[in-house]
């Protein structure tokens, strides 16, 4: 992941998490593209899915996904394997390519 990348994602993860980072395990590569799939912790101690995709050549913003309020998970595991799927199948449709 090159220097810009980073920021930009760490930008992205600090504006929807209050400063927090992304997680090393909640970040993903999928045909030329970086899934930041870092969950929100909601305040009932669950987790919503969020995913934000961006180019891996550029770190440029391609998508981001709130899913609905009421879509949480008790485990941050599965928070961010929904979020990963759905960016994936996403993609896949898109027939996106760099």
């Amino acid at each position: 992941m090159n220097n810009k990348m980073a920021a930009r994602l760490n930008t992205y993860s600090g504006a929807v998490r209050g400063g927090q980072h992304m997680h090393f395990d909640a970040a993903f590569t999928h045909r030329g593209y970086l899934l930041n799939c870092e969950p929100a912790r909601a305040g009932d101690g669950s987790w919503q899915p969020y995913v934000v995709i961006s180019r891996s050549s550029d770190g440029e913003l391609v998508a981001n996904r709130f899913f609905p309020t009421e879509l949480r998970f008790s485990d941050e595991a599965a928070a961010i394997a929904h979020a990963r799927d759905w960016a994936v199948r996403w993609i896949d449709a898109s027939s996106m390519t760099i």
